[in-house]
């Protein structure tokens, strides 16, 4: 048997593995999308009960978006 062999051998053998941690990192990063558009929801209700706007810094750009509720 040659290198390539080997190598290919071993690397098909780890796949299961990596497809395990593959799924676990997609279940978990669901999990996190699903509570940041909670927290969306919840901070975008808590903006309009209070009439409230808000301000939306991009730091890479140096750019900012100020969106006021009152005036909507």
């Amino acid at each position: 048997m040659d290198n390539l062999e080997i190598t290919v051998k071993k690397r098909t053998a780890e796949l299961p593995h990596a497809n395990v941690l593959l799924k676990a990192e997609i279940k978990e990063r669901k999990i996190m999308e699903e509570i940041i558009r909670d927290n969306v929801k919840r901070l975008n209700l808590a903006l309009e009960s209070a009439n409230m706007g808000e301000l939306d810094l991009d730091l890479v750009n140096d750019t900012a978006i100020r969106i006021l509720e009152q005036w909507n």
